[in-house]
């Protein structure tokens, strides 16, 4: 039982570790094939209560979005950005019943490792339209 216990959890590792990018083969790090949201966003309404079930969140840099829109099924969060790369963002949030809220020239930056951004949380008011 010990012993394949001890292999499932080795080719789980395996799995996970298996994954690489152009920047990781150069420096050597060995890098997780697992996406990583970059930016949680928090959304509450005006009177601060979480109002995230059924928010959008869409990333976009200068060349475009970055991802499909992420949904939340969440109360408060919507996870987005997974696997980016450091630099500026934009993140627009939407929900039907409110006006939108952009946050311009968010920056992502370096988580270290495998060229990729090091996640951040930030905050949307959304106000009833």
């Amino acid at each position: 039982m010990v012993r394949s216990t001890a292999t499932i959890l080795s080719l789980a590792a395996t799995a996970v570790i298996s994954g690489c990018d152009s920047q990781s083969q150069l420096t050597g790090e060995t890098c997780p094939d697992v996406a990583i949201p970059a930016i949680t966003v928090e959304v509450r309404d005006a009177s601060s209560r979480p109002i995230a079930l059924g928010a959008t969140v869409s990333v976009s840099d200068r060349k475009g979005l970055l991802e499909p829109p992420q949904v939340s099924y969440d109360s408060l969060r919507v996870m987005a950005a997974y696997g980016s790369r450091p630099g500026r963002v934009n993140v627009e949030v939407t929900k039907p019943g409110y006006i939108p809220s952009v946050a311009r020239d968010v920056m992502l930056e370096s988580a270290g490792m495998c060229n990729r951004a090091k996640p951040i949380t930030i905050q949307a008011a959304l106000v009833k339209s």
